[in-house]
């Protein structure tokens, strides 16, 4: 077994998530299964592929950064793909800056959340394919200059964490706003 796929699978037996529900535990599941079965789990050419991305959020616990996609035509947290034998904390901090400008904040090397995407490509809408994300987390002061336009990336905004409740935006954003309250209660403390 590789450096990085050790890592890896290291990191995916210290998760725990502050709020887990039946669908993560079976993401979960899904998730450790190929890493321990795949040579390879970060080839981005596989149907099935690990990437990492950052769940940023404002230091009051009411806004979350988005990147909006020219690809998808989406709102997404600011990740993507990770290079050869990128450690994924490494590589979703790197697709933060390279997104947003962001490059700072209090940024956490434990997984947040985990996800599976799962997608038609753009370029060959016969193909399919899922990118298994390692979500980590970030709080950031809203105030901290943004860094919009680029290649992938058509606008980055502060949205209102109330809208990731939203039932329409998926069970993986309601999923994300219950761990952020969670994350706030407990701060409060």
């Amino acid at each position: 077994m590789s450096l990085p796929k050790i890592k890896l699978v290291r990191l995916l037996e210290e998760y725990q998530p502050f709020v887990i529900d039946a669908e993560e535990k079976i993401l979960f599941q899904e998730l450790h299964d190929f890493v321990k079965k795949t040579k390879a789990p970060y080839d981005r050419k596989k149907e099935r592929h690990i990437t990492a991305s950052v769940i940023v959020i404002n230091q009051t616990l009411d806004k979350v950064l988005l990147v909006f996609s020219k690809k998808y035509k989406q709102w997404f947290q600011p990740g993507g793909h990770l290079e050869r034998g990128e450690d994924p904390f490494l590589g979703a901090k790197r697709e933060l800056k390279e997104e947003t400008g962001i490059d700072g904040g209090e940024c956490f090397s434990a997984i947040f959340d985990i996800d599976i995407h799962r997608a038609i490509h753009t370029d060959e809408p016969s193909k399919t394919f899922a990118h298994l994300d390692l979500r980590f987390l970030c709080i950031v002061d809203d105030g901290t200059p943004l860094r919009g336009g680029s290649r992938e990336i058509e606008k980055v905004s502060w949205q209102p964490l109330q809208n990731m409740g939203d039932e329409s935006l998926g069970a993986s954003r309601i999923r994300l706003a219950r761990k952020i309250a969670a994350l706030s209660r407990v701060l409060e403390e």
